[in-house]
């Protein structure tokens, strides 16, 4: 309990709520189907816009263990070892990539869940920031950049074709965000057109700024410091000075 209590705090409560949820949705079916994605009660007079998010959070079957398992542990990485997904930045990676998601499936598969492409999606971008490392997964050793093909085979062979295809969508909406965020800012000449909010970044990292904005000031002080000593040596020289003479 104290390795996840003291995991990355946003992977730690997106896995904790899907181990929920889906339990739920296991010992209550009746709570669980209004858990699930569904138009027509989202667009009603009375909007049930909890199921947006809900539909993020159900597993099924092994994956009531497996899913949160993973998320918690190929996220958590992310989230602490990635400095581009740290808190701040990750849980907006996991509503932008959910927003896409959500688009692609709730027109195209009219999928009632989407907890299969947002772990896909995880799993893709920790391939992508661990390409050369060996991970495992189901006890077998295998590099990282792999993770997202074993998922799809295993979810072929367990779930069939279908849940595969709808698991796929997971990869367009990570690879969309990488492009937004780091290849368009890096080769393209652009912006990040995903910024993390700075609200969002004083929740998380208020402290851990303040700090890092202390250490620039005093160093920037410094640095003023040593350029005025050096001008003010050089100016006590006086007129008509060379350098080395006394």
């Amino acid at each position: 309990m104290d390795t996840f209590r003291n995991s990355p705090p946003v992977s730690r409560t997106f896995a904790a709520l899907i181990f929920v949820f889906s339990m739920i949705n296991r010992l209550q079916p009746a709570v669980g189907y209004r858990l699930m994605f569904a138009w027509p009660f989202i667009l009603k007079k009375f909007p049930e816009v909890w199921r947006i998010f809900t539909s993020f959070m159900l597993a099924y079957s092994t994956g009531i263990i497996l899913t949160p398992y993973l998320i918690w542990r190929f996220g958590g990485t992310l989230e602490r070892d990635c400095v581009r997904l740290r808190s701040a930045s990750f849980l907006v990676y996991l509503l932008f990539v959910g927003s896409v998601i959500l688009v692609i499936n709730s027109y195209i598969w009219m999928a009632p869940t989407f907890i299969s492409p947002m772990e896909l999606a995880i799993l893709w971008t920790y391939a992508q920031n661990n390409r050369d490392s060996i991970t495992s997964i189901m006890g077998i050793n295998i590099p990282a950049k792999y993770l997202p093909a074993a998922s799809l085979f295993m979810t072929l062979i367990v779930s069939g074709p279908e849940e595969m295809k709808l698991e796929a969508t997971g990869i367009p909406a990570a690879h969309l965000w990488e492009f937004l965020t780091n290849y368009w800012p890096t080769y393209g000449g652009g912006i990040n057109l995903v910024p993390t909010p700075g609200f969002l970044i004083r929740w998380f990292h208020g402290s851990e700024a303040r700090d890092r904005t202390r250490v620039y000031r005093a160093d920037t002080s410094e640095l003023a410091n040593s350029a005025f000593r050096v001008g003010n040596s050089w100016g006590q020289r006086g007129l008509g000075r060379r350098l080395g003479s006394d």
